[in-house]
Parts: structure tokens; sequence; C-alpha cells
């Protein structure tokens, strides 16, 4: 693949849920789908990053942080997912003007599958090669 990718069958969805695990997956769950991710990642709002993967490290403040994604991420209509060849970089954009970028970092291990109810899945592998699913 040598271009950005857009997933319009996910545009006008909504965030239901976000689910996070201790210490992964971050779980996104879509009106008709969701987002799994298991590398970093990291939530930007008014070109700031706001929350990102590695501030539920300290215990004392992942409630806060999860408080953080739940109110800028859930209930809120998604506007574009692309996968950023250049960049190599998944991006989830939403009607708040909030951006989820991840990106993965492990040469052993999955890094995150974007999946719909059309039994669609995109999926970055072990070492970062993508494989859509279709």
């Amino acid at each position: 693949m040598n271009e950005d990718l857009h997933f319009p069958y996910f545009k006008g969805q909504e965030i239901t849920k976000i689910e996070n695990g201790k210490p992964l997956p971050l779980i996104l769950k879509f009106s008709n789908g969701g987002l799994v991710i298991e590398c970093p990642w990291r939530l930007k709002l008014n070109g700031r990053i706001i929350v990102g993967q590695t501030d539920f490290q300290t215990p004392s403040s992942a409630d806060e942080y999860l408080n953080t994604l739940i109110t800028h991420l859930a209930g809120h209509e998604i506007t574009d997912i692309c996968w950023w060849k250049e960049a190599e970089i998944l991006r989830l954009k939403t009607a708040n003007q909030a951006t989820l970028d991840i990106f993965h970092n492990s040469a052993s291990f999955e890094g995150w599958e974007l999946f719909g109810e059309n039994d669609f899945s995109f999926i970055s592998l072990p070492g970062g090669e993508v494989e859509n699913i279709s």
C-alpha cells in the first residue's frame, strides 16, 4: 500500500463505549464495529495532546485519564478514519474535533485492529505491516 486509506464505512458512526484494560488493550466500540488498540496512542484536541497511552502508567491518575478519554470520545460521531501511510499512523477524527492517533511500535505483536460488523478488518501486524480483510 503506497497511499493513504480512508474508511467511509465508519463515518457517521458513534463511539458508543470505551474500555481500558490494565495495561492493555484500549477498546473503542462503535455503532457498527470497533477498534482494539494494543500499542501507543494519543488523543489530541486543538493541536494539543490531552491524554496518551503512557499516562495510564501512573495508577493514581488512571481514572482521571480514562474520564478524559470518555468525555472526548464516547458519544461522539466519527468524521473520518484514515491510515496515514507516510507516518504509519491510524487516525480517527470526531465531530467534536478530537483526533486519536495510533502508532505501532512492536516487531513481535499486533498493534491494533479496526473492524466493522460488515466482516471488515484492518490490522497492524507484528512489525507494523498492515493487512486489510474485507
